[in-house]
């Protein structure tokens, strides 16, 4: 079966490289498609305070995809974990999920911060976290992903 996406928008931001760490300062503008959506596809959204942004990882290259287990991060010392049990870039379908602070509503201009995708990634879909569609448990996660995460929302000033 193949599905065809089209985008809804694309990212704007000064963010071009690929790198893991460092996102909590940028701030991303999203373009929608006006030849889509009308004017008031975004009415409202500023009540909420993030979103949750789906987009493409058009920049990585094919020979990156991992379908098994890898090493998080490329790092040996953390032990090897399959390509589902973890949040790598190099995805079979090449999609991005991110959780960013709403910053600002503009008609086809969507302001965010943190959000962690590269300059011109087609987006393909935007909907508003709630907290209602959050995990209702506690959270499980193995300790080696406190070593990833360390520095991936820090700030770099």
């Amino acid at each position: 079966m193949n599905i065809k996406l089209r985008p809804i928008g694309f990212v704007e931001c000064e963010r071009q490289d690929l790198s893991d760490d460092y996102w909590g300062d940028v701030i991303s503008r999203i373009i929608l498609d006006d030849q889509i959506f009308p004017s008031d596809a975004t009415l409202n959204l500023e009540q909420f305070s993030h979103l949750e942004i789906i987009y493409y990882l058009h920049e990585v290259d094919d020979d990156a995809i991992e379908t098994g287990a890898r090493y998080p991060r490329g790092d040996s010392s953390l032990p090897l974990v399959g390509i589902f049990g973890q949040r790598a870039k190099g995805r079979f379908n090449k999609l991005g999920l991110s959780r960013c602070e709403l910053v600002a509503v503009n008609d086809y201009e969507i302001t965010v911060k943190g959000l962690d995708a590269i300059s011109e990634s087609p987006v393909l879909d935007i909907k508003p976290l709630m907290s209602g569609f959050l995990p209702q448990g506690p959270i499980k996660e193995p300790s080696w992903t406190e070593t990833i995460m360390a520095n991936y929302y820090k700030t770099k000033g």
